[in-house]
């Protein structure tokens, strides 16, 4: 599994993250995109998260 980040001109790929997508967990924090100053930037976090709802997940993303 992988995520990755693609702008809009074809086959441009500035960022990928290949993770292995297996555990208890019941979803996974792939990246942290963010912007500024109009420049994009992603981190690559593969973070396995126990949670139920998105909300859950939102909590989780801010601890």
């Amino acid at each position: 599994m992988h995520c990755r980040m693609v702008d809009e001109s074809p086959g441009h790929e500035p960022a990928r993250y290949a993770f292995a997508a297996h555990g208890l967990h019941t979803a996974l924090m792939m990246a942290e995109v963010t912007r500024v100053a109009g420049a994009w930037t992603m981190k690559a976090l593969g973070e396995p998260v126990v949670c139920t709802t998105f909300a859950d997940l939102l909590r989780a993303g801010q601890a």
